[in-house]
């Protein structure tokens, strides 16, 4: 279903489909496509595409309106897959047992399949952030896709995250770049960000706390 928004001077079309959570397949076509996604996670609404699409990543930033020096992190549907792309250690091991599946993101030095993700993704010091989420619905599409998803809040840079999809809406109806869909679930409960660790280091650091807390 696509959407229209009556305007003053007559009809603007929104190019972005509206799904249910049932649409899982269309979901994964389009991400197939190259295509962009606005998707339900346990924090807020996320937007999402390929983590290896470079192209698709690129979209994102436009239309998120983000700074380049800001990289977004990927969801993975398992620890097997984030093995893909991690440069696997003893510390990984221990935090992903004890707090995934779950609002937990890891940052980590990515191995030489993980330095083919695209650029936004890895970083600049060769760092991959990753997320295994328990929410339902994002934790279908990332198995059903097979590949790291682009996981990062679904909106304009700099301003509050959003947990209704009527607002989303309406946030890109006049946007030049817009999502290619988005599965509408309503109004999701509120919670912040995830918990941010940065396992790429000597040390483990706190770099933003959510609800989760974990012991170092």
């Amino acid at each position: 279903m696509r959407v229209l928004f009556k305007m003053d001077k007559g009809i603007i079309f929104l190019s972005m489909e509206i799904l249910s959570a049932g649409n899982l397949d269309r979901v994964i076509a389009i991400l197939k496509e190259g295509g962009v996604i606005i998707y339900p996670t346990e924090t807020t609404y996320g937007i999402g595409c390929d983590a290896a699409n470079q192209e698709a990543v690129d979209r994102i930033y436009k239309i998120k309106k983000r700074p380049l020096d800001k990289p977004v992190l990927a969801l993975v549907d398992s620890t097997i897959m984030a093995r893909k792309y991690w440069q696997w250690n003893e510390r990984l091991e221990k935090l992903t047992q004890k707090y995934w599946p779950g609002p937990l993101t890891i940052r980590a030095r990515a191995n030489d399949n993980g330095l083919n993700l695209a650029r936004g993704v890895v970083d600049q010091d060769g760092v991959v952030a990753l997320r295994f989420s328990d929410h339902e619905i994002a934790q279908k599409i990332t198995s059903l896709f097979g590949r790291p998803l682009v996981s990062t809040s679904a909106n304009i840079f700099g301003d509050k995250e959003v947990y209704d999809s009527k607002i989303l809406m309406d946030i890109f109806h006049d946007q030049e770049f817009q999502p290619n869909a988005i599965i509408d679930v309503g109004t999701i409960p509120f919670h912040p960000p995830s918990t941010l660790v940065d396992a790429a280091g000597l040390e483990l650091k706190i770099l933003r706390q959510g609800e989760l807390k974990i012991s170092l």
